[in-house]
């Protein structure tokens, strides 16, 4: 039994010793990796200059899908694209049902606009 356990501890060292070298060398990459990525950036800015380096960076993360430039609702018409036109864009972003926008349209109580001498009380 002492023998066996001498065996396992050993074996226990060995894993140990190994995972370390592992975890060691997966740091040094990283770290190389990152020092390489830097220097090229570094370069990228003395030749190109800085604007146009973060310009390239940006098109690339846009790109790659990880920002986002479009919005999710775009209102426009003849009218300026008012407020009402806003509101309704999102009702139908949200995908409001016709029974539910009716539900909610007839709760807004409708205010008369003032057109002149026709709206005048005598």
């Amino acid at each position: 039994m002492l023998v066996r356990a001498e065996i396992d501890s050993l074996a226990a060292h060995e894993v140990k010793s190994s995972t370390i070298t592992i975890a060691e060398g997966d740091a040094k990459k990283i770290e190389l990796i990152g020092d390489a990525t830097a220097e090229i950036y570094q370069k990228h800015k003395n030749i190109l200059g800085q604007n146009a380096t973060m310009a390239i960076e940006m098109l690339k993360k846009v790109s790659e899908g990880n920002v986002k430039i479009t919005p999710d609702v775009l209102v426009t018409g003849d009218n300026g694209g008012g407020l009402l036109d806003v509101l309704l864009s999102q009702l139908i972003k949200k995908g409001i049902t016709d029974k539910s926008l009716s539900s909610e349209i007839s709760d807004i109580e409708e205010v008369p606009q003032n057109k002149g001498a026709d709206n005048k009380k005598a």
